[in-house]
């Protein structure tokens, strides 16, 4: 709520608190000197309007799910392989997106 720009909403919303939340991570990993930044994304994220991508590819950040060519459909099947518990986990996309664009994210929103 308190990242500039984000509260108004626009059609970006998602890749101004990306660039502000992995920013911060590419800062921590500097002092840290960790090499890579890795996020979850996969195949299908490519599929739908996701302006977060473009502020993980500006930080360097790697995705390599979707490096490698898989789908969400593939994670699942070999994490249940694999016994993950988290192979059928939903998918938990941000409160905020449920919100239509242009309209005032608030608390109360």
């Amino acid at each position: 709520m308190e990242i500039p720009g984000f509260t108004e909403n626009p059609l970006d919303k998602c890749y101004i608190c990306k660039k502000h939340r992995f920013g911060a991570l590419v800062e921590f990993g500097q002092e840290k000197k960790i090499n890579y930044i890795l996020d979850g994304a996969n195949r299908d994220d490519h599929k739908d309007f996701r302006p977060g991508m473009r502020a993980t590819h500006e930080l360097g950040i790697r995705s390599p799910l979707s490096e490698v060519g898989l789908t969400k459909a593939e994670i699942r099947r070999i994490s249940k392989k694999l016994k993950l518990s988290t192979w059928d986990k939903p998918s938990l996309a941000c409160l905020a997106s449920r919100i239509p664009y242009g309209q005032s994210i608030s608390a109360r929103s």
